[in-house]
């Protein structure tokens, strides 16, 4: 009784455990993130690679709010490729964000 007790607990453990970071997948859009006084814009088609959705939202916003600066920059340490027109891609490594304004 005891020992399957012990393996129903370990099961349900791994049935409710939290899906790996390394996992590629997508995220919901992110409202407003276009700089104060000008034209508000959404985060939309959010795509992360080994990355959580907490994390892309805050490459996001960062790059965003300095994206007249010069040079590449890094955004919350991520090296992003904007496009004004498309899709922006930001890479640390492995990991991946990439979303287009909408």
């Amino acid at each position: 009784m005891r020992r399957l007790l012990i393996l129903s607990g370990m099961i349900f453990a791994l049935l409710v455990a939290p899906a790996s970071s390394s996992a590629a997948g997508a995220c919901k859009r992110l409202v407003d993130v276009g700089p104060t006084g000008s034209d508000p814009a959404d985060a939309v088609a959010i795509r992360i690679s080994g990355t959580s959705c907490r994390t892309a939202y805050r490459v996001i916003r960062s790059s965003l709010r300095s994206r007249d600066a010069p040079g590449s920059p890094l955004y919350a340490g991520y090296r992003c490729d904007q496009r004004f027109s498309s899709r922006t891609t930001c890479r640390r490594g492995a990991k991946r964000v990439s979303f287009r304004l909408g």
